[in-house]
């Protein structure tokens, strides 16, 4: 009676299934890491473009003193090349020092001449999740995230006021 010993040799059928079942679920997870990295730079890139957009009005109001139509006009045209983007304002006029009056309408901070300590706040937010914040938020293979993690681009920006308009 010898010992027994176990054959590495495998013949051809052998596990086949598990083998394909394998290389499947591999293609996919590479698959679905790729394109979670492709998509995390796309996103990155795209929030990085926001926050120059809304720096640049914010700069624009700062040195000018006005948020005219047609500067808003060109931040909402620009952000939404991006995605459908909810655009809010907030005005603080000074009154005296350290006290401000706070409006919320855009029909009345649009057009209005600002004065020197005045401030206005842009704030964006993305309605819609981008493709990552989809993927990040995705149920695979039965498995679902307990916390949705927020990846909607947002950007808020505040311009004092440092001349008044003309």
């Amino acid at each position: 009676m010898g010992i027994p010993t176990l054959s590495l040799t495998m013949k051809f059928g052998d596990n086949m299934a598990g083998k394909i079942a394998g290389t499947v679920f591999t293609l996919f997870v590479l698959t679905f890491l790729v394109a979670i990295i492709i998509f995390y730079f796309v996103h990155t890139s795209i929030r990085a473009e926001i926050n120059d957009i809304n720096y640049s009005v914010t700069e624009t109001v700062a040195t000018t003193g006005e948020l005219n139509e047609d500067l808003y006009n060109y931040l909402r045209d620009s952000v939404n090349r991006y995605g459908d983007y909810y655009i809010k304002l907030k005005l603080e006029q000074q009154i005296a020092a350290g006290d401000y009056d706070v409006y919320f309408d855009d029909t009345y901070i649009l057009g209005r001449k600002l004065k020197i300590g005045d401030r206005l706040t842009i704030y964006l937010e993305d309605r819609n999740p981008a493709l990552f914040g989809r993927l990040i938020n995705a149920t695979i293979m039965g498995w679902q995230p307990d916390n949705e993690i927020d990846t909607n681009i947002k950007s808020i920006k505040t311009a004092i006021i440092s001349k008044n308009a003309k």
